[in-house]
């Protein structure tokens, strides 16, 4: 791991989740051009709160094979989106993924969002070699690093939770 992404973590906490179904933007990105995900993230702003069925007032990032491309992967997936409730009636352009139930640990997260890099190269690379924890690798057909954003993050500016 790359010394200079080490951060100091949060205490982290177990959450289970009931099954939850996304829609949003979903994108492709290598190790070259992943700093697109911020203006995937100011393209995907404007729906936030307008999209059919949505479920909460948030928005989620979820990549799809990160892990992957931390372990030397050419290339994960990205997705901006929110919760909804059933896939009807959303833009023709938006992707949807079903998660199944599921147990996560959960790590706050409060700096700039183009740092949650550091944090979840902290996680993968510190904490859970020295948790007992296994985590579920979902490859490009689950998600396996979720972020969720409350209702005070503002996607033009990368802030707010």
């Amino acid at each position: 791991m790359d010394e200079s992404l080490r951060i100091r973590l949060q205490t982290p906490r177990i959450e289970d989740r009931a099954p939850a179904r996304f829609a949003g933007f979903r994108e492709g990105y290598t190790g070259a051009n992943f700093v697109g995900i911020g203006g995937q993230w100011q393209r995907f702003g404007p729906h936030v709160g307008n999209v059919p069925g949505q479920m909460s007032p948030g928005a989620y990032g979820l990549h799809f094979d990160m892990i992957g491309m931390m372990e030397g992967g050419s290339r994960f997936d990205f997705m901006t989106a929110v919760e909804v409730s059933d896939a009807a009636g959303l833009p023709k352009d938006f992707s949807d993924v079903q998660i199944p139930a599921r147990r996560y640990v959960v790590f706050p997260h409060v700096e700039h969002a183009g740092k949650v890099r550091n944090t979840v190269n902290t996680v993968w690379f510190t904490w859970f070699p020295r948790s007992g924890h296994e985590v579920l690798r979902g490859g490009l057909e689950l998600p396996d690093v979720i972020e969720r954003y409350g209702e005070g993050f503002d996607p033009a500016s990368g802030m707010g939770g």
